[in-house]
């Protein structure tokens, strides 16, 4: 859909936008600018940015103030540091769009995605829309990749259960790249849960599709996911917590599967396939970090303890491989790895 036919066919009564854009932001000063930018260019231009300054130490506030006086569609909150959690809850209780969306303060998203995912959601009566997105590495040797979804068009009840083969699982483990209808999220009472500091925003997606009942796939990378901010809300990564979340989005998962009648050996698989992959995270986090070498023979174990997952390991690439064969190797592994991304400038 074009800039202009977005304007004409949904336009709004002149007191509401139609898409309230959220945007948390720590210590962004850097990458806010051209962030907030991308959302402002939108094709579709009914809309309203609410940036939340999560009790920022830099100049991220002083560029908040330049936009917000630059674009009146710029609404600016300020808070104490509370974790992005509190940060987004803060955009959804201002937020007065009809459809609701999320972009962190260190990603972009491409010039048509509103349209397209407000197109998508008017045109099918999906309750929520997804698209897929583009993974960036600036100035890192890592590789970037784009994540699409190989498939359009709506998803309505057992139908969804093709949603589980989708590749990384996107419709479920990201806030990013979907357009959620902000009725519903208002009448199921729906915030993100401000004790996790992983994933939250995984588990506010998963609460939302329980109560949804189609889902409308987009299948172009219209978000722009970049890893440069290294004090962006979703960096910080501590192991007890990411494997403490993964269970908690795993027991989200079968909910979710039991919600819309889809439980199928298939849909396990690829559940348990989640949460293998986010305890082969955790461990090699821990073991690479400062902890005593008991504490992580001790995550270790505790980490093996989960059925399935050593087999998982041995079918991975090599660093899994590798984590799987027993403590000693998996220790002195990740301390070789971990010097040579030091020596890269990486670590």
């Amino acid at each position: 859909m074009t800039g202009e036919k977005a304007k004409k066919e949904y336009q709004t009564d002149g007191n509401s936008p139609l898409v309230s854009v959220i945007m948390p932001a720590y210590n962004a000063e850097r990458t806010l600018a051209a962030s907030a930018q991308s959302v402002l260019s939108q094709s579709l231009e009914d809309l309203e940015l609410i940036i939340i300054d999560d009790g920022s130490k830099d100049g991220t506030a002083m560029v908040c103030g330049e936009l917000a006086a630059q674009d009146e569609r710029v609404r600016f909150i300020k808070q104490t540091n509370a974790g992005p959690a509190a940060a987004r809850n803060a955009g959804l209780a201002g937020a007065r769009g009809e459809y609701v969306t999320f972009v962190d303060s260190d990603d972009l998203i491409e010039k048509g995605m509103l349209a397209s995912l407000v197109e998508a959601v008017r045109s099918s009566g999906a309750d929520v829309a997804v698209c897929g997105a583009a993974a960036e590495y600036p100035g890192s040797a890592e590789k970037n990749f784009e994540i699409r979804l190989g498939t359009e068009g709506l998803f309505y009840g057992s139908e969804r259960k093709k949603l589980f083969d989708l590749p990384w699982m996107t419709i479920f483990l990201s806030g990013w790249g979907k357009l959620f209808r902000r009725s519903i999220i208002e009448q199921k009472a729906l915030r993100l849960n401000t004790e996790y500091r992983i994933t939250e925003d995984t588990d506010f997606v998963m609460r939302y599709l329980e109560n949804c009942s189609g889902v409308h796939l987009v299948d172009e990378c219209f978000y722009r996911y970049v890893q440069a901010n290294g004090n962006s809300l979703t960096s910080v990564k501590d192991p007890e917590a990411l494997r403490a979340a993964a269970y908690n989005i795993r027991a989200r998962l079968a909910c979710l599967m039991q919600k819309w009648g889809v439980c199928s050996e298939e849909a396990n698989g690829r559940a348990d396939e989640y949460l293998y992959g986010q305890l082969n995270s955790a461990v090699f986090i821990k073991l690479r970090g400062n902890s005593q070498t008991g504490e992580k023979l001790r995550f270790y174990k505790q980490s093996f303890e989960e059925k399935g997952f050593k087999a998982y390991l041995s079918h991975g690439k090599l660093s899994s491989r590798i984590l799987g064969m027993g403590f000693l190797p998996a220790l002195l592994y990740t301390k070789v790895h971990g010097a040579y991304l030091r020596l890269r400038g990486r670590a």
